[in-house]
């Protein structure tokens, strides 16, 4: 079979491969955990290189201040709770309606 015939098949089956398998994005649904609306610092960031590993979380300056409150990113409830010495170390994992999972 040439080519040229299977490029439309090829092109169909990227764009709804993207769309079955992707989360779309709600816009304005998820508000930062750590002073919701306020202006807030990191002191790490998503995809960070690391001495051994890349970084997977956003990490909040607070400026010494113990006590902050965490705040759920949207409505959800506690999906799963592990605490761990490796990985993520303790984590909440809530789940939202609509489907995605945030970790604290």
């Amino acid at each position: 079979m040439k080519l040229s015939k299977l490029l439309p098949v090829f092109i169909l089956f990227l764009f709804l491969g993207q769309n079955s398998f992707s989360q779309g994005v709600i816009r304005d649904y998820f508000r930062s955990p750590v002073k919701p609306g306020g202006r807030n610092y990191l002191s790490g960031n998503f995809s960070e290189l690391r001495p051994n590993h890349f970084h997977t979380g956003l990490d909040y300056k607070f400026g010494g201040v113990e006590g902050e409150p965490i705040y759920a990113a949207a409505d959800g409830w506690v999906h799963r709770i592990k605490i761990s010495t490796y990985g993520y170390g303790n984590v909440i994992y809530l789940k939202h309606p609509t489907g995605h999972i945030t970790l604290y």
